[in-house]
């Protein structure tokens, strides 16, 4: 990672709700090294809802620090913040677009192999006040654990586990927990593209809320690295 060199990615997600309704999300996110091993990384998204309406949600700024990367083991540690920038008050079929304050935000990833790789991750979001209705959210996590094969110029295929967890809020409500069966590819487009078709069907949920998600992103590089190295 060199000062200079920035990246940028859009994704476009469905999800099929269970019950019938499917809700679409669109995501931009940059990430710009300011050092050579920190970038910042800014993250906006809208999502649709089943009834036609459109929301904003929550911006994010993610600080992805390269702690250990080499040729066979890439080590993250990714601190950052949430704004309340989403529609507040507004809930979509299985997922609240804003907490209605400022929360911290801690993850990290690890990436081990070579032509077979193994793959670990995890990000969390901490609240610590309450919102402008007066409730605290509680600590929301996600993990994955993904095995990967690599293909051809920059093309890998992977599978794996990603468990979620939301602690209630301290109203007590919101609270949720899910297993889901995760996939995808990462298809290279040349030098500096690079298209990433991916999948999460839940295998076991708290709560019943949607059936599977799908998504499909493409991202692109200014100065010379590969999207997503």
């Amino acid at each position: 990672m060199t000062p200079g060199t920035a990246s940028v990615e859009l994704g476009l997600f469905g999800t099929l709700l269970i019950g019938g309704g499917l809700e679409t999300m669109a995501s931009l996110s940059g990430q710009v090294p300011v050092h050579e091993r920190v970038a910042l990384q800014p993250v906006v998204t809208l999502h649709r809802r089943s009834d036609g309406s459109v929301g904003a949600r929550d911006s994010l700024l993610l600080v992805p620090v390269h702690v250990v990367e080499s040729a066979t083991l890439r080590v993250r540690v990714v601190p950052g913040v949430s704004f309340p920038t989403g529609s507040f008050g507004e809930e979509t079929g299985f997922v609240q677009l804003s907490t209605g304050s400022v929360d911290p935000w801690l993850g990290g990833d690890a990436l081990v192999g070579g032509e077979w790789l193994a793959g670990f991750g995890v990000t969390s979001r901490l609240p610590v006040v309450a919102g402008t209705d007066g409730d605290r959210q509680g600590v929301y996590a996600r993990a994955n654990a993904r095995v990967a094969r690599r293909f051809g110029a920059g093309g890998a295929a992977w599978l794996g586990v990603s468990p979620v967890t939301a602690l209630p809020s301290s109203s007590g409500g919101g609270d949720f927990s899910e297993l889901a069966i995760i996939g995808g590819v990462t298809v290279p487009l040349g030098e500096a593209w690079a298209l990433m078709p991916r999948l999460r069907v839940p295998a076991w949920q708290s709560a019943g809320t949607y059936a599977a998600s799908v998504g499909l992103s493409v991202s692109t590089v200014f100065g010379g690295r590969d999207p997503g190295a």
